[in-house]
């Protein structure tokens, strides 16, 4: 119908001094997450997934379009 949505999503954190963690790429071994108090590399997918700026905004736009129907 043309409608357009769009929404934003943060994560709260800080860059490492050093990598740490295995898990994820690009900035994930070099950032904190001040949410998991743990770096994003160390992080399991279902805990990147709970607190990624990217899944903060898919759900605040579900939510939004559930609203829209």
């Amino acid at each position: 119908n043309g409608d357009v949505l769009q929404d934003d999503g943060e994560v709260e954190g800080t860059i490492a001094f050093a990598p740490m963690g295995e898990n994820g790429f690009g900035y994930d071994p070099l950032f904190w997450s001040t949410e998991l108090h743990k770096g994003m590399a160390e992080a399991t997918m279902q805990e990147k997934n709970k607190i990624s700026h990217r899944g903060k905004a898919i759900r605040k736009l579900v939510a939004i379009w559930s609203k829209k129907k």
